[in-house]
């Protein structure tokens, strides 16, 4: 009974988590949360806490230095105020004048516009970007807290696009613990597909690479079946950073254990759930790293793996 009612102090209620947001200071964004003939005024916050130290480049005694802007093709050295913005497409440069940047600019707006519910298991985490919370403003509390308790109890969440210091967002509005949640999303043409795997392919066929190394992503390792028939068919000796890869039927894997990774994060999960604050715990980076070799795939490849490494693999797959 006692551990229950210690649980229940630490477990934070829904005002005093938007207390604590609130203290973060002014507000990112201001605005209102619209649906249908329904607005609620409510303020921005970031959810998270950025403690990195900004470093500036200095000289060799500290004191602070100036950019100077030059131009090798014509040898002119050029004031910032001489520049201009452009892009390159098609092998030419395309200047942008002020004007025109300015009529891209998305138009000014304060509201967030709930236009689309859906399931939160129709959405990926991979389109989540960044998180926010929201609070209520000017008295709406009532409103606020009624629209976060219909949120949670159907488990759907609010899509809509909102500007944000003079940028358009794509926003997901989630709820939980009587709290809004905002996470700003990335469109979909900024988030790669399996698709783009068939471009990747040719770009190697039309290099002929004698090796082939891949770094870890989650796209990868779930298409890694895919990237494997490719490299046996391409006659290609590949290292891949998972042991799933080999287990596939690739060459080689060596990288961090995934599964002692997940065992430390459950640890991190434990002490947290049991009161340490997130940030008192220190940053630990992976310490058990798996060599992994499929023999089978070696001998189809006609190559020798060195007993050196062999010994050194942490399973020789046959």
């Amino acid at each position: 009974m006692r551990e229950e009612e210690s649980k229940s102090r630490k477990r934070q209620k829904p005002d005093e988590a938007i207390a604590a947001a609130q203290t973060n200071g002014r507000p990112t964004w201001s605005g209102t949360i619209s649906f249908g003939l329904v607005s609620i005024p409510v303020n921005l916050f970031p959810a998270t806490r950025d403690s990195r130290i900004a470093l500036r480049t200095l000289g060799p005694e500290g004191e602070p230095l100036k950019r100077d802007f030059y131009a090798p093709d014509t040898g002119h050295d050029l004031e910032e105020a001489e520049t201009v913005r452009g892009f390159e497409t098609d092998g030419k440069v395309v200047t942008v004048t002020e004007e025109e940047l300015e009529r891209l600019a998305p138009e000014k707006s304060r509201d967030i516009n709930l236009r689309v519910f859906v399931a939160r298991s129709e959405i990926s985490p991979m389109y989540f970007e960044r998180a926010y919370i929201l609070t209520p403003a000017d008295k709406s509390g009532k409103a606020y807290r009624l629209l976060a308790e219909i949120m949670e109890y159907s488990q759907r969440v609010g899509i809509a696009t909102f500007v944000m210091r003079g940028k358009e967002y794509l926003v997901a509005i989630l709820a939980r613990g009587g709290i809004l949640r905002a996470e700003t999303m990335r469109f979909s043409d900024e988030v790669r597909s399996p698709s783009d795997l068939d471009a990747a392919f040719e770009a190697v066929a039309v290099a002929r690479p004698s090796t082939l190394i891949t770094l870890p992503d989650g796209m990868l390792l779930a298409n890694r079946t895919r990237i494997v028939e490719f490299t046996k068919r391409s006659q290609l000796p590949a290292l891949f950073p998972d042991r799933e890869f080999a287990e596939a039927g690739g060459l080689m894997a060596y990288g961090p254990s995934l599964a002692a990774n997940f065992r430390g994060a459950a640890t991190y999960v434990d002490k947290i759930l049991k009161g340490t604050k997130p940030a008192d715990l220190p940053v630990e980076q992976p310490t058990k790293f798996e060599l992994v070799i499929n023999l089978k795939t070696a001998r189809a490849l006609g190559l020798t793996i060195p007993q050196s490494v062999l010994l050194r693999a942490d399973q020789l797959i046959e």
